[in-house]
């Protein structure tokens, strides 16, 4: 499998243009086989809001390592972001409203 193809397999929206760390479900399957990853309850509110534009390209902005999200969940590969979260209560809109 060459280089651009498993990209396009691993992350949603991956382009030539447009490299985002968004998992899509078979990456994300893949990478917790591997890896650690943290899960935070989006809420009514967090489910709401990221069918909102500004807060996906805030995403992509901010998170640097992979992530994913089902209609229930937020999952992060990352430590420190985790810490973030945690750091909010767990507030899923809290955290993404501090970097928009």
């Amino acid at each position: 499998m060459d280089q651009r193809k498993f990209c396009t397999t691993m992350f949603k929206n991956y382009t030539d243009n447009f490299h985002s760390l968004r998992l899509t479900p078979d990456g994300f399957l893949l990478l917790t086989k591997i890896y650690q990853s943290w899960s935070f309850p989006l809420g009514e509110a967090g489910e709401m809001e990221l069918q909102k534009g500004q807060m996906i390209l805030g995403l992509h902005r901010h998170v640097k390592v992979p992530y994913y999200w089902d209609r229930k969940l937020f999952y992060v590969f990352g430590n420190e972001y985790a810490l973030e979260i945690e750091m909010v209560q767990r507030d899923f809109k809290h955290w993404c409203q501090s970097f928009l």
